[in-house]
């Protein structure tokens, strides 16, 4: 009998252990519903953090494109001028076509049937300004000017535009070093996928040179010249160098009050040994070695600068005048 019990007592204990534990999931598991958000929930929905505000945008575009762009507004402004003009007379004439002249679409292109005037309806000048912004906003045209011409009792309009290309490929040739072709490349400014307006492949060439003249290279020959792919809107330049010898140190000049080194001194502590070659950071290196030496004699208010540089083709050597001035010696303080 006692054993009997004991067995109703244990049983009875594990039951009410089991109902705590049952007690405990379903708390756990009703914290753990509401704490989730499901999708059409009507809860209130929690504050959401607070957003950085995005730093505003750094304009990047060229001057050569910022007139592009103030030329092609002008020449839109003046393509719908004119068409207001010279189809007024035309006003409510059956419209008998449409054609497109100097800048052509594929048979599947869908934008000359995105047109507000279109063949078969009567002539509404409104019409064609509307059409008219739309092909310059398809970012094909450069200008473009509406003529119409007669054909029995309705008239046939024809866009004639000039197409706006864009920049394709930009290639250096005659470059072995990787580096520096990639410096020529980036010095032409052409940006691939941008628009490309009339005076940027010129640019692009004196871009190239002043970047070989940089580099040491003032014999150079630059020689550019273009691609066209008017399926994809495309010009692709090459610019095709003769890269020709590199230039070598040739005489130094100093100038300034109380220099506080001379001409040798200058060319050792600049590495500026007559006859080296000149790269790109010849000078500014220089400069910088100059100026560590002015700092070690205590000279901080020294000044040191290259007021200019002279090529001497017959040499093939860059002449330089510095000018520098190291002033009084600053007595630093004990710390």
């Amino acid at each position: 009998m006692w054993k009997s019990a004991m067995r109703a007592g244990a049983g009875r204990a594990l039951n009410f252990l089991a109902v705590i534990l049952m007690l405990f999931a379903t708390v756990c598991c009703g914290v753990g519903v509401e704490a989730q958000v499901t999708p059409g929930s009507t809860s209130a929905p929690s504050e959401p953090a607070p957003q950085a505000t995005p730093a505003a945008a750094v304009p990047t575009t060229s001057p050569a494109i910022q007139a592009a762009d103030k030329r092609q507004a002008a020449d839109e402004a003046n393509s719908l001028a004119g068409a207001r003009t010279g189809l007024s007379g035309w006003k409510g004439l059956r419209v008998a076509g449409v054609q497109f002249q100097g800048v052509s679409f594929d048979a599947k292109d869908p934008l000359p049937g995105q047109l507000a005037q279109q063949a078969g309806e009567l002539l509404d000048p409104a019409k064609v300004t509307a059409s008219i912004r739309r092909l310059f906003a398809s970012g094909r045209y450069r200008d473009i000017r509406v003529d119409g011409r007669r054909e029995g009792d309705g008239v046939v309009l024809v866009y004639v535009g000039t197409p706006r290309y864009f920049v394709g490929r930009v290639s250096i040739v005659g470059v072995k070093d990787e580096r520096l072709s990639s410096l020529l490349e980036y010095a032409t400014k052409l940006q691939p996928g941008g628009v490309l307006a009339d005076t940027m492949i010129a640019a692009g060439t004196e871009g190239v040179r002043q970047a070989l003249a940089s580099s040491g290279y003032f014999q150079a020959t630059v020689t550019p010249t273009t691609t066209t792919d008017d399926a994809g809107g495309q010009v692709n330049a090459t610019y095709t160098v003769s890269i020709g010898p590199q230039a070598r140190v040739g005489e130094i000049t100093l100038e300034g009050q109380d220099a506080g080194l001379t001409v040798a001194e200058l060319r050792k502590k600049g590495k500026l040994k007559q006859g080296s070659k000149v790269g790109r950071e010849t000078i500014s290196n220089a400069l910088t070695r100059l100026r560590s030496q002015y700092q070690k004699k205590d000279r901080l208010e020294a000044t040191t600068s290259l007021r200019k540089q002279t090529y001497n083709q017959a040499r093939r050597q860059v002449d330089y005048d510095f000018n520098a001035r190291s002033l009084a010696r600053v007595f630093r303080g004990a710390a």
